[in-house]
């Protein structure tokens, strides 16, 4: 929002070499994303206490797959908040921002869902969507390669695919703030 209001220009005044600052951005980013992912665990495992105790389904982290569930979930959250950072110092509106987010994340996978087939589960499987992956157990990833006639990305296979989503648009916004005008 800092380039729609203008406050951008105060900011690289202070800062003239740009890169610093979408580093610095980045680092806060992906720091309260991480805190924020970590506090809502917690908060998760406090809100089922009750449940829990009462015979209900429990959280056993000797569990195959448990582990790297809680950990994807933290991990996938700091990539959607440092996707949406890139995206928001790429395209400069915080609207067209989150529209862009929305659809790369979520109406594209539906809509390439919808529709399944070699092309469209290998695009499906390049989305950043492929990041939820990191929060699923064995059992759903194997049902979902399976299912697909797209690429089988295996266990951390989504991760590697939204870091790479998260790395292409934070170096398109870095070359942007480098080569072009903060206005």
């Amino acid at each position: 929002g800092e380039h729609t209001t203008g406050t951008a220009r105060a900011t690289f005044t202070a800062v003239p070499r740009r890169l610093p600052v979408l580093g610095g951005q980045t680092v806060v980013t992906a720091g309260a994303a991480f805190a924020t992912a970590v506090l809502a665990l917690g908060a998760s495992w406090l809100a089922t206490a009750g449940v829990r105790a009462a015979g209900g389904p429990g959280v056993d982290l000797a569990v195959p797959g448990t582990t790297r569930a809680l950990a994807g979930f933290v991990l996938a959250s700091v990539a959607v908040a440092l996707l949406g950072l890139g995206l928001g110092a790429l395209l400069r509106r915080p609207a067209d921002a989150i529209v862009g987010g929305i659809v790369l994340a979520v109406v594209g996978d539906h809509l390439l869902a919808a529709n399944p087939g070699p092309v469209t589960d290998t695009v499906r499987a390049l989305l950043p969507s492929a990041g939820a992956r990191l929060l699923q157990d064995d059992a759903a990833l194997a049902a979902l390669d399976d299912a697909t006639r797209g690429p089988r990305l295996g266990v951390w296979g989504g991760g590697v695919v939204v870091a790479a989503w998260v790395v292409v648009v934070l170096a398109a916004a870095a070359y942007r703030l480098r080569r072009h005008d903060v206005r």
